[in-house]
């Protein structure tokens, strides 16, 4: 069975001879329990297919189906619920919050709980992997509990 399928993907940005060709038909599948790398060049489409394979985007053209449902034929609320529930995202700034701690930061929020949606905090796979990040960065005496420990970029340093 696959949870991802990929059927003819493209993505343009712009028009006429500022257009540029993000993704040119990409087509795969990915199995339940299997894991897939993306690799590429800088400037390949990479960030882009994750982007629309995550429903932050929308394609030019093609199909996206996560667990046999086409993303793209959802109303946006549906969708907006779907990806809340079946979607987990590590940006590559982080987007972390500097006031809280790397627990804090890495648990879902049980305050963003919108009827009708399951709350992140009920998914537990991402709550056991936050947990043994945490256990991980405690055992460690030395190094601090702060956001700022991920990063050596200035713009998502915590402090």
């Amino acid at each position: 069975m696959n949870i991802l399928e990929i059927q003819d993907l493209c993505k343009t940005y712009g028009k006429g001879e500022a257009a540029v060709q993000a993704l040119r038909h990409a087509t795969f599948s990915v199995r339940k329990g299997e894991f897939i790398a993306i690799i590429g060049e800088s400037g390949s489409g990479k960030s882009t297919l994750l982007n629309v394979v995550g429903a932050l985007d929308k394609a030019t053209s093609g199909k996206v189906w996560i667990d046999g449902q086409d993303i793209f034929s959802m109303p946006e609320k549906k969708l907006t619920v779907f990806r809340r529930q079946h979607i987990g995202f590590i940006f590559q700034s982080f987007n972390l919050i500097p006031e809280l701690n790397v627990e804090q930061n890495t648990r879902p929020s049980r305050s963003n709980h919108i009827p009708g949606a399951v709350p992140w905090a009920l998914n537990s796979t991402v709550q056991h992997a936050g947990t043994i990040a945490c256990e991980r960065l405690s055992s460690l005496n030395s190094m601090p509990r702060s956001a700022s420990i991920f990063s050596t970029c200035p713009a998502t340093r915590s402090s």
